[in-house]
Formats: C-alpha cells, structure tokens, sequence
C-alpha cells in the first residue's frame, strides 16, 4: 500500500520509486511514465528552469506546486536512487506544455524520451 498522500502519491513518490527495487536487486532499465493523473486533476504544469535545476531533492518532501517541480523531483529520485539504472521517460499525449516541460528536464538530465 502507498503511505503517500496528496500530491506525492503520484508522479514523485518515495514510496513508488524505492519499490522499483526488489529486496536488493535494483533496476537495469526504468520505462518512466506518467503525469496522466496530473493532468487529469488539474495541477498546474509550470515550467522548468535549468539554472534551479537541482542534483537533489529531499526524501521528505511531500508536495509538489507544478507538475514541472514533481517530474523533475521523480527524475531526480530517480536517478539517485538508481545510478546505474537507465530511465526512459514516455512521453504522450499530456498536453503540448507539459511534453516541453518533460523534454526540457530529459534533455537537462540527459535521460532517454
């Protein structure tokens, strides 16, 4: 059961993102999707701006103002989490603003789309 609530339940979620691994095997390859139920709730997209860019984000940070703040915070986990993994981002149909914001922070973090 996810112990996440409200906007971390989704896209950026500790809890999600731990769970990628089984007990100590962790991932080769991460196929990312999402941002489906941001849009559907409403979240404002926002923007990405690389000179904020940060290398880290806290694990206890719960909530997210934009889905451009939330992706960029589960790409982040992500990656430290897993730095040997390879995260493919799929990109679809979440609108035109958010498939920039999702392109920009792939191609800042220099992660497959």
């Amino acid at each position: 059961e996810n112990t996440d609530k409200g906007p971390s339940r989704a896209l950026a979620s500790t809890t999600r993102i731990k769970r990628l691994a089984k007990g100590k095997t962790k991932p080769d390859v991460i196929l990312f999707y999402g941002g489906t139920n941001d849009r559907l709730s409403g979240i404002k997209t926002g923007s990405f701006k690389p000179s904020k860019a940060p290398a880290s984000i806290k694990k206890s940070v719960k909530k997210w103002n934009t889905f451009a703040d939330a992706f960029v915070a589960a790409i982040v986990r992500m990656e430290n989490y897993y730095p040997n993994a390879q995260i493919i981002v799929i990109i679809h149909n979440v609108g035109d603003s958010k498939k920039k914001v999702m392109k920009d922070v792939c191609n800042y973090y220099n992660i497959s789309y």
